[in-house]
């Protein structure tokens, strides 16, 4: 892989179809199963973190393009005068 960064592990809870799965990422991934089984699910968590990270992306952004999360709660504690505030995001099903 020539010092190329890559996933290495990933961990889910509560993420679509998955309660929690951890799994370790080899260098080639397949993904195999029937019909519903959650493979789409599981490549999504990529997308997401992409368009996390995306230029004029952001949780908001990432949440519209799957179209809303009405069981998502984002927590912002007042501030108190600390910048930047520490906020927490907490998917899960409603």
């Amino acid at each position: 892989m020539n010092g190329t960064r890559r996933f290495r592990s990933l961990h889910l809870e509560n993420w679509k179809n998955f309660k929690r799965v951890d799994v370790v990422l080899q260098g080639r991934v397949f993904l195999v199963g029937p019909n519903a089984a959650g493979k789409s699910n599981f490549l999504d968590v990529f997308r997401f973190l992409r368009d996390l990270a995306s230029p004029g992306g952001g949780l908001q952004e990432a949440l519209r393009r799957r179209g809303g999360a009405p069981g998502v709660r984002i927590v912002v504690p007042p501030s108190e005068g600390v910048w930047p505030p520490r906020a927490g995001a907490k998917l899960g099903r409603s």
